[in-house]
């Protein structure tokens, strides 16, 4: 009896113990029968989260919208008449939402979720993105198979091809006038709310880009993968863009195989979701410099951890979704960085020197520039939010020095990120 006491007592501490670390938890019951793709939140306690249903043994399915009004501590569900995949959702305001999926269908509702309505019925490709402007205009558009870009300027009563663009998998509008839409190894731009279309391309080889994120009309990311990996995988890449799509700077993963959905909260901090090699997935990316990523342990069940979408409702609340009825929720950011850790984080210290480190009250940063120019200086926390900003004087070309006040931190370890010469550099520091 006291040896079953301790198996159990064991048990119960590494249950514990791996709660604690991921902080990334599973908070539905893991269902073979649903899959899903995306989570969109209309505030901070309601949200959707779309995808499939699917009884193999019955030999029938459709598709599925579930809704929280409660920060996802349960889940109401709603079967539509579709006979495959609902893929992405978006909401102009609290009550009208729009979802898309196979066979070109598109569903509406007016009263946040309680009733789904066909707004466009097919026929066609799946639509693998949705995006509205504002109550009136919006955009679906798919690349794969039959190629379709569709748009509607009355609230999706009417849904019209738009020849402008022949294809594209993701769509995201910064503003009411730059847009973005993924599509291939590059994509296309407007900057007159889709009347026209420029096409960008990332200067990348053996890469396709799905899900992009703008923070603002310059400041984007795309995900997808990239081919040349292993025998039977690619790997996952990520690229950034922070003049409008002028020019990219990209990074792969060969620890996974695609990815699927990135959020980005600021510049500094995101995250992003896909699927594994060989082994099982079962971590999120986030980065918390806006440059480097680095893993955060999931939770996970019993099942195949292939994650589609990520969606956050402030800077620590996000939700991630994914297959066999996975949705996985996190309040504190999603907790540490496995594997790096903040305290790996690459060194600079030939750009930037940091004296005393530990530090109490003044930390004093010494830099080296090649020209004359003003830099930013960010502390970030373990988490990834920015506690203080700063931005310095001009420089003169050489060395010099600058005093930050961190009397105000609390013990523990933390970033400074500073851009430089048009470049990022990061280092670590203690306070104790």
């Amino acid at each position: 009896m006291q040896t079953l006491f301790k198996y159990l007592l064991l048990g119960l501490f590494m249950l514990l113990y791996i709660n604690a670390k991921s902080q990334w938890n599973l908070i539905t019951q893991e269902d073979n029968k649903f899959d899903y793709s995306a989570v969109y939140f209309a505030n901070d306690s309601t949200g959707y989260v779309v995808g499939s249903w699917v009884d193999t043994s019955l030999n029938i399915g459709s598709g599925v919208i579930l809704r929280t009004l409660n920060y996802g501590n349960t889940w109401d569900t709603t079967f539509v008449p579709l006979q495959g995949n609902l893929y992405s959702i978006y909401f102009t305001s609290q009550n009208i939402g729009f979802v898309c999926g196979d066979g070109g269908m598109i569903f509406k509702t007016t009263d946040a979720g309680d009733n789904w309505f066909i707004s466009r019925p097919g026929p066609g490709e799946a639509f693998k993105s949705i995006f509205f402007i504002d109550e009136l205009k919006g955009f679906a558009c798919n690349s794969d198979g039959t190629l379709m870009f569709y748009k509607t300027i009355d609230g999706g009563v009417n849904w019209i091809e738009d020849t402008v663009i022949a294809s594209g998998r993701s769509i995201y509008f910064p503003s009411p006038n730059v847009g973005y839409v993924s599509d291939g190894a590059g994509g296309h731009k407007t900057i007159n709310g889709g009347n026209s279309w420029s096409y960008f391309y990332t200067n990348t080889i053996n890469r396709t880009f799905f899900p992009l994120h703008f923070l603002n009309d310059s400041v984007g990311y795309m995900g997808g993968l990239g081919w040349g990996g292993s025998p039977n995988y690619g790997f996952a890449t990520i690229t950034k863009t922070t003049d409008g799509g002028n020019t990219w700077v990209t990074k792969d993963f060969q620890n996974m195989s695609m990815i699927n959905d990135i959020f980005m909260i600021n510049e500094n901090v995101g995250y992003a979701v896909g699927q594994g090699n060989a082994t099982d997935l079962k971590f999120v990316l986030k980065t918390i410099d806006g440059v480097k990523w680095y893993p955060q342990q999931l939770n996970y069940g019993s099942n195949y951890a292939y994650l589609n979408g990520v969606y956050c409702t402030n800077d620590s609340t996000c939700y991630a979704v994914g297959w066999y009825g996975a949705i996985y929720k996190t309040t504190n950011g999603g907790g540490s960085l496995i594997g790096s850790n903040i305290n790996e984080l690459s060194s600079t210290s030939d750009k930037i020197i940091l004296f005393p480190n530990p530090a109490s009250d003044i930390l004093t940063l010494t830099f080296e520039t090649e020209k004359t120019e003003t830099y930013m200086v960010d502390i970030i926390d373990i988490s990834g939010r920015i506690l203080i900003s700063k931005q310095s004087d001009k420089l003169t070309k050489g060395r010099d020095n600058f005093n930050l006040d961190v009397s105000s931190l609390t013990q523990g370890m933390y970033l400074l990120k500073v851009v430089l010469d048009g470049k990022v550099y990061s280092n670590k520091f203690i306070i104790k």
